[in-house]
């Protein structure tokens, strides 16, 4: 018999959770499944994209069951949506036309890169807010 090895459970917290390491080479889009998934983002500590100078959509994000994780890659701490946000340069809004969308900080060559939410609308008077789903932004050290 084989077993299959290729999801990954998040077994740390009180949810069980699919991880999806968001790899772009281009803009694209992930169709999210009706598990609960862990999206998991990788930025630098001044908020810039490592995925590219690429938009990232994520379609079908349950707000309910799914999490938003923005991996700060050699990060030493943590940070709330309110600190990333004040990040110079990175931008979150959200509407019911765009979703959520994040904009990350521009990197070296003036680029810069963008995450959506597809569908996922959250209103916040200045700061990002998240009260109707899950992200954290975690430096990767703290990752499990």
């Amino acid at each position: 018999s084989s077993t299959d090895t290729t999801t990954t459970d998040d077994t740390s917290s009180t949810a069980s959770y699919t991880v999806v390491n968001v790899d772009a080479s281009s803009d694209s889009t992930i169709t999210a499944t009706g598990e609960a998934e862990d999206f998991r983002y990788e930025v630098d500590s001044a908020g810039i994209s490592k995925e590219g100078a690429f938009t990232v959509t994520i379609d079908g994000f349950d707000t309910a069951s799914d999490k938003l994780t923005l991996v700060i890659v050699g990060g030493s701490e943590n940070l709330t949506t309110q600190e990333f946000d004040a990040l110079s340069g990175v931008e979150v809004t959200s509407d019911g036309l765009s979703g959520t969308q994040i904009f990350f900080a521009t990197d070296s060559d003036g680029q810069s890169g963008t995450l959506v939410l597809d569908g996922v609308e959250e209103s916040f008077d200045d700061t990002w807010t998240a009260t109707t789903y899950t992200v954290e932004i975690l430096a990767d050290t703290n990752l499990t």
